[in-house]
């Protein structure tokens, strides 16, 4: 279930819809402030670590991404914006209320655009040109992606070049051998973070006696993702480990760089 709705049914107390789930691992931090913001429901959640973490980047589609000079170029946040207009890259964006990815990247523009009246202007004419390709989900933005190179050079269909992601999607997604793989650019004035909080919930339904064991059963899941066999197997998912050290399978083949990118503070709840 995407974090998004699993964040809405929290926040609603309607954990049926969901499934009653007893552990939750959203993307995002940000969905539990979701959820806490709810004062009638806000305590259902208990977060204890976090499982792993990816950052935020702006997946492109990778010859117009080697075309700015990727792997060895990055751009930072304000060069990306200024150069939107005048770029044959169509940048889209999954809807930012059901996208941390997109939540994220807005709250990374803020941090680098800085405070004050210039940067709110700038902020919204950030928005504003992104939000000309919206799409309700990230899985709708990936269908938007050039199925071929000759789609790359005609702009009637309406495809999408770039959008905002975590380098595990665009690990994920040049997994399957697209014919137009996709390359992570890592912004240089940094990168927000996903980091999957590993989330005890408050069931519905059970005794006192089945709550105790759920929460035993949770904490040697947790123990167990946290421990070498687990960290193995989400790292072999192009995960990578809670403090952003990457695995053996993040490399330029597969469209992304092993080494840890600069990280942007998590936004402000009042900001997202």
């Amino acid at each position: 279930v995407e974090s998004a709705e699993v964040a809405t049914a929290l926040a609603a107390g309607d954990v049926a819809r969901i499934g009653n789930p007893d552990v939750s691992i959203p993307d995002s931090s940000v969905w539990l402030g979701v959820v806490k913001a709810n004062e009638e429901n806000g305590d259902r959640v208990q977060t204890s670590a976090s499982v792993a973490s990816s950052p935020v980047v702006l997946a492109m589609v990778r010859p117009a991404a080697e075309q700015a000079g990727w792997p060895d170029q990055q751009l930072t946040w304000g060069e990306l914006l200024a150069n939107y207009s005048a770029s044959p890259v169509k940048v889209g964006i999954a809807d930012p209320t059901r996208s941390a990815a997109t939540m994220l990247t807005f709250g990374g523009i803020r941090a680098a655009l800085g405070t004050g009246e210039d940067a709110t202007v700038q902020l919204v004419g950030a928005v504003r040109l992104l939000a000309q390709r919206v799409s309700g989900t990230t899985e709708e933005v990936l269908g938007k992606l050039p199925q071929s190179l000759a789609e790359l050079t005609q702009p009637t269909l309406g495809r999408v070049s770039a959008f905002p992601f975590s380098e595990q999607g665009v690990w994920r997604y040049n997994q399957t051998d697209p014919a137009v793989p996709l390359a992570a650019i890592y912004p240089g004035d940094g990168s927000p973070l996903l980091d999957y909080p590993f989330t005890t919930l408050a069931g519905d339904g059970i005794t006192a006696d089945q709550a105790r064991d759920n929460r035993d059963a949770a904490g040697k899941l947790l123990e167990g993702m946290l421990g070498d066999s687990g960290r193995l197997a989400l790292s072999a998912q192009g995960f990578r480990t809670e403090d952003g050290t990457a695995g053996a399978g993040l490399e330029p083949s597969s469209g992304v760089l092993a080494a840890k990118p600069a990280e942007l503070p998590p936004p402000d709840p009042q900001a997202i």
